[in-house]
């Protein structure tokens, strides 16, 4: 197996190659998911600010604090993150104008062995209570966002804000507290309450917003962040027990009430592939950035450039160069390379265009006869960018993506469809 870390290497421009480029930022990007992860390992940091508390109330049940726990899980083929992360409950507003505005976290703690357990108040701050749904005039409350981040090194108690990595969000995860009494002189029909099966205080709810809700379509417009789908079936409440107050994080396999994947960390991509079945004499394969496969950039160098003799098995490390993103949008970056089979005409171990060039193929990797591309996500920091991941069921890092006809997208692969592609004449671009 070759370790694929270096970026060094050889110019490649096929004049032959037809067909677009890669897709546009926010357009056509990979959907699919790689959902199976593992719980993470985490390190020894304490618990955070308490963020903006609110009175105690003076109500029932449904205004006691609460100790929701919850526990990060690790996507297949990341590398776990060296430095701790924090987990903040981020006050969400949505005004149907875009982007959600993100508020301030009303707790923020450090994950100790890829547990956590944050404090709710008995009722929010009052300036983050507002209505949730226009056509439920009782739902009185407010929304946060759990969000995984990794601080700056010398700041590790620093509060989350957008510009720091995040590396894992509950999108379908959502902290929500509804006044169990809303003022009906303040807000008429209120009187009626609340539906049947949306419980007063603290739960966790489901609102539709994770995944990709329509084909090809990741953004979103509401200001009716609880109702905006339920035609589907949304939202879903799910109450929780409380995590116990001697401040102990949760065993593993305890009902812990939140699960976040953590799409953020890098994955590294082992790729492998059958190439018995390749023309006479291409014995090498150099992955391609597709500026330079489609010509649009001859300069770029090939993220590998090995040996095929035996099949291909390379392991997909370090970020490539800047200069290989794809797209303009600051929010979502990412590259994508192309596999190319060629001989290697004057037997010196890599590829150059002169010696080179006309005895490249178009011959690539394939997965169930479609073309397997090479795709590097940036890391993301914004709620745009790790919506996108979301989305369409990625991860940072080195990943192998397949167009998908049914959905007119492009999908990512798993582990096991990635090492086990194949590479001959079935696979043409």
């Amino acid at each position: 197996m070759t370790r694929a870390g270096a970026w060094g290497g050889t110019l490649l421009l096929l004049a032959g190659c037809a067909g677009g480029g890669a897709p546009a930022a926010g357009g056509k990007a990979p959907g699919g998911d790689d959902s199976g992860g593992s719980p993470v390992g985490g390190d020894d940091g304490d618990d955070g600010d308490d963020g903006d508390g609110g009175d105690d109330g003076d109500g029932g049940d449904a205004l006691l604090p609460r100790r929701l726990a919850g526990r990060l899980v690790l996507p297949a083929g990341a590398v776990e993150s060296p430095a701790p992360l924090r987990v903040a409950l981020v006050h969400v507003h949505f005004d149907g104008a875009g982007a959600p505005e993100l508020g301030l976290a009303i707790d923020t703690v450090t994950a100790v062995d890829g547990a956590f357990t944050a404090d709710l108040p008995a009722r929010p701050p009052l300036g983050q209570i507002e209505g949730l749904a226009r056509d439920v005039p009782a739902a009185q409350g407010a929304l946060y966002l759990p969000i995984v981040y990794e601080p700056p090194a010398d700041a590790p108690e620093a509060s989350f804000r957008e510009g720091l990595p995040i590396r894992g969000a509950g999108l379908d995860q959502l902290v929500v507290w509804l006044d169990p009494a809303a003022d009906p002189t303040v807000h008429p029909g209120a009187e009626a309450g609340l539906p049947a099966g949306w419980p007063p205080g603290w739960s966790v709810v489901d609102t539709g917003m994770a995944g990709m809700h329509e084909p090809n379509r990741c953004l979103f417009d509401t200001s009716e962040p609880l109702t905006w789908r339920s035609h589907a079936g949304y939202p879903v409440f799910a109450p929780f027990v409380d995590a116990p107050a001697d401040g102990d994080t949760p065993d593993e396999g305890d009902d812990t009430g939140l699960s976040l994947l953590l799409r953020g960390l890098p994955t590294v991509l082992h790729l492998a592939a059958d190439t018995s079945e390749r023309p006479a004499g291409a014995d090498r394969m150099a992955g391609v950035p597709s500026q330079v496969a489609y010509g649009s950039d001859p300069t770029l160098a090939p993220v590998y450039d090995l040996a095929v003799d035996g099949g291909l098995d390379v392991v997909l490390v370090d970020p490539p160069p800047a200069d290989h993103d794809v797209g303009g949008d600051p929010d979502w970056r990412y590259t994508q390379a192309l596999g190319l089979l060629y001989t290697d005409a004057d037997a010196s171990g890599d590829w150059s265009l002169a010696a080179d060039g006309a005895t490249t193929t178009p011959l690539t990797h394939c997965h169930d006869g479609t073309p397997a591309l090479l795709r590097y996500t940036r890391p993301v920091d914004s709620w745009k960018g790790y919506r996108f991941l979301d989305c369409y069921g990625g991860t940072v890092g080195w990943r192998a993506v397949a167009f998908d006809d049914a959905i007119g997208n492009y999908v990512y692969l798993d582990a096991t469809a990635a090492a086990g592609l194949a590479t001959g004449p079935r696979c043409s671009l």
